[in-house]
């Protein structure tokens, strides 16, 4: 009766340490899959360094209805009075909990602005839908600004959706220690080859505050407000913007496969092979597709040039012709795929027509070059195809002179019986 009851205790332990054992597992799970997917340190640079995007009004820029002019930056830097860091990069990394963002400058930051209103801001798409939502289709906006009242940064976070209208999640208005504050060019210490550091904004955005997205796009813009006197000593409102390209997070990837890993060709025959490409990019992408030159063979891929669907696949086929003196053995073919992402404007419409570089890919397919076939092999080859239908056909032929050979012999024997 002891031992019964050590057993039953015993076997109630097990399998309460079995549930407790899953229950954590599976909250572990569920707290991986809850937050927004990490990734590692990514940058995106902008090569316009000269030029600031100039509009008539905040809300035009909002609404994509204001007409963009130019502005060189030294005109930029003569109305404010000092030189107005544009955007040279910049880099974001995340572990799925927090997005850390920094922006870095082209001039040195501006801690106490006094003759214009700067911002940097982060724009979030947290659906990849241009159509819904603010500027850009962004749903949620992250804005560091100067406020020329209080002589502070304020941090904002806000929701916004159609026609601009926004909702404050979070906001700071004494918003400090994210900017280095050394205010002049950086320079090379003796000691170092490496310069001093400089011109650089940093922000943390907390992804809590939109639910933790699984998928969302990121846009980087600077925003300067100023006034402006014409030569008529009539004062306006100057808005200019310096902004990055549209980012995918996770980042976009471009994946190609080969139907076959191995691939037998005969010398003097001919194969074809269909590459499937899938890509996971909120943008459509312009890809062309190359193929090295492996031994002496024609490689023709079909097409080359195509277009993919956001988050969508295509396919080419490649047909590889051998010759009869094509070396025999071992090959390997490589594939590659080069994509090209759309120009987006104010208004979230894409255009080729001036394309970014975008991804890369390869796929790798070996190829086994053999001896043609023998005499015996395509004979055997022939009458694997053919060899019923002849049969048949022999079979009636024979079945048919067999049956008239019969009867003439059985007609002989009727003559030699009435005779």
């Amino acid at each position: 009766m002891q031992s019964v009851t050590l057993f039953a205790v015993l076997l109630l332990s097990i399998i309460i340490m079995y549930n407790l054992a899953m229950y954590y597992t599976k909250s572990y799970a569920d707290n991986i899959n809850f937050y927004s997917p990490s990734f590692v340190r990514q940058e995106v640079k902008v090569e316009n360094h000269h030029f600031w995007h100039v509009i008539p009004s905040l809300s035009d820029m909002s609404s994509g209805s204001g007409k963009f002019t130019l502005m060189e930056d030294t005109a930029l830097d003569n109305i404010t009075g000092v030189a107005v860091g544009q955007i040279e990069s910049v880099y974001h990394l995340s572990d799925g909990k927090m997005l850390n963002v920094t922006f870095m400058l082209t001039d040195p930051f501006d801690e106490a602005p006094v003759r214009h209103v700067p911002s940097y801001n982060i724009l979030v798409d947290a659906d990849s839908d241009p159509s819904t939502g603010g500027d850009h289709g962004i749903d949620y906006r992250i804005r560091v600004l100067w406020d020329n009242t209080t002589k502070s940064w304020h941090k904002i976070v806000e929701d916004v959706s159609a026609f601009e209208n926004t909702r404050i999640l979070d906001e700071n208005k004494n918003y400090t220690n994210f900017f280095n504050k050394n205010d002049s060019t950086p320079t090379r210490g003796v000691n170092s080859y490496y310069p001093t550091p400089c011109c650089y904004v940093t922000i943390p955005v907390d992804l809590r505050l939109f639910n933790y997205p699984k998928q969302y796009s990121l846009v980087f813009t600077i925003i300067d407000s100023s006034y402006n006197v014409d030569k008529n000593n009539k004062e306006s409102v100057l808005n200019v913007v310096h902004s990055t390209s549209q980012v995918a997070i996770p980042p976009p990837r471009l994946s190609m496969s080969a139907e076959q890993k191995l691939l037998e060709i005969r010398a003097g025959d001919e194969k074809t092979l269909q590459f499937n490409l899938n890509s996971t990019s909120f943008l459509p992408m312009h890809v062309f597709l190359s193929v090295n030159k492996g031994k002496e063979m024609i490689f023709k891929l079909t097409p080359e040039e195509l277009y993919i669907d956001p988050h969508g696949f295509s396919n080419s086929v490649l047909r590889i012709t051998s010759f009869p003196d094509t070396p025999r053995g071992p090959d390997t073919v490589t594939i590659n795929a080069q994509a090209f992402f759309p120009t987006v404007n104010e208004k979230n419409q894409y255009s080729f027509e001036s394309e970014r570089s975008g991804l890369s890919t390869d796929a790798n397919v070996a190829i086994a070059i053999t001896d043609p076939p023998t005499f015996d092999e395509k004979f055997s080859a022939f009458w694997d195809v053919y060899g019923n239908a002849l049969n048949l056909l022999a079979g009636g032929f024979l079945g048919g002179f067999s049956g008239f050979l019969f009867a003439r012999i059985e007609r002989k024997k009727e003559k030699r019986t009435s005779s």
